[in-house]
């Protein structure tokens, strides 16, 4: 049997007689936590400059005066501001991920050198 790949955790079904009601487990190679981190940061580098990009969209200038075209433009603005929020969420969690990541590995780190 081979370790998990950590690029690609999917959630981990605990082997015990019990219930089959479980959380999902994150696995993690604890020589490959940097790596991970890393690239969690570069994620969270471009979603914080998306959402800068989707600020200029905070203006959508109507195509037209009718009702219909100002109703477009009301729209296309709601919609840049639900993906803003949505990615400011995203972002928000990745970021305590990548903290609780380097929090776990300081523990690893912290146990290995009291072993030593």
């Amino acid at each position: 049997m081979t370790a998990p790949r950590w690029d690609d955790p999917g959630p981990v079904v605990p082997r015990s007689p019990q219930s089959l009601s479980y959380s999902p487990v994150l696995r993690v190679d604890p020589e490959r936590v940097e790596g991970l981190v890393g690239r969690l940061e570069g994620v969270i580098r471009e979603l914080a400059m998306t959402e800068v990009r989707l600020a200029s969209f905070m203006f959508v200038a109507a195509p037209g005066n009718d009702e219909v075209s100002r109703n477009a433009a009301r729209q296309a603005v709601s919609m840049f501001e639900g993906a803003r929020s949505y990615l400011g969420e995203w972002r928000r969690q990745l970021i305590e991920a990548k903290e609780a990541l380097e929090s776990q590995m300081a523990g690893y780190v912290s146990a290995d050198s009291r072993s030593a």
